[in-house]
């Protein structure tokens, strides 16, 4: 069986309103040069993004990214923060050297798991993975001065933000041990009715992900959680 993982069947998708009446949402993905093409999934994940800021248009806090590499998700999380008159500091924390070494928890595959893309080949093989220049990402969303980078391993720079109160997060960053570490240090600042989306949730390729998560939301217990269809979710306080 085939997969449409792009936009290649629109006729298809044209079912769906936000295709059908080419919604602003529909079209902020932002290619930058040298980076990663547009894909369906691509756009229902920055679709799910969009309309979480706007969720939390009347709430109070700034707002966060962990793992950005060349900001694609960042500049639509802050397009839209524009939209809706918010511009309130963004925190973007990326290491910008890629990925950090994995942990047994990363490293607990299904019996059913499939390396479509190759990525557990290159992590295994100890290949640097989504490296990207900070001069590059600041460079791509230079429209945008309310986003802040803070360089380095999760968690060494989230002191520096410890006494901020935040409105929307979003982690990206693949691995068991930063997204744990992202979860613990920014749901406690959470302003209530905020919101935190977690990227590769149920994707096979990141179990570390999946456990990270679903541990975090066992000890804690949010108000509302959300797997999203096509991998990643979101959780509100």
């Amino acid at each position: 069986m085939k997969i449409v993982t792009d936009l290649t069947n629109i006729a298809f998708w044209q079912r769906y309103r936000p295709v059908q009446e080419g919604s602003e949402d529909w079209q902020t993905y932002q290619e930058f040069p040298g980076t990663s093409k547009d894909s369906l999934t691509k756009r229902i994940r920055f679709l799910s993004l969009a309309q979480l800021v706007r969720h939390v248009a009347a709430i109070e806090g700034s707002f966060a990214e962990c793992g950005c590499m060349f900001g694609h998700s960042t500049y639509m999380i802050a397009r839209t923060m524009a939209r809706i008159g918010r511009s309130d500091p963004m925190h973007v924390f990326d290491s910008f050297e890629g990925l950090s070494p994995p942990t047994a928890e990363d490293r607990n595959l299904s019996p059913n798991h499939v390396d479509v893309f190759g990525l557990r080949a290159q992590l295994d093989s100890g290949a640097t993975m989504f490296r990207a220049k900070l001069e590059m990402t600041r460079q791509n969303l230079a429209p945008f001065p309310f986003v802040r980078f803070y360089q380095g391993w999760i968690p060494s720079r989230f002191p520096e933000v410890a006494s901020e109160t935040f409105a929307f997060v979003h982690i990206d960053v693949d691995l068991y041990e930063p997204t744990l570490q992202s979860l613990e240090f920014f749901y406690p600042r959470l302003a209530p009715g905020g919101a935190i989306q977690i990227d590769d949730y149920n994707f096979m390729d990141w179990p570390g992900t999946t456990a990270a998560v679903d541990q975090f939301r066992a000890a804690n217990k949010p108000s509302f959680f959300y797997a999203l269809p096509f991998g990643g979710a979101f959780l509100i306080k």
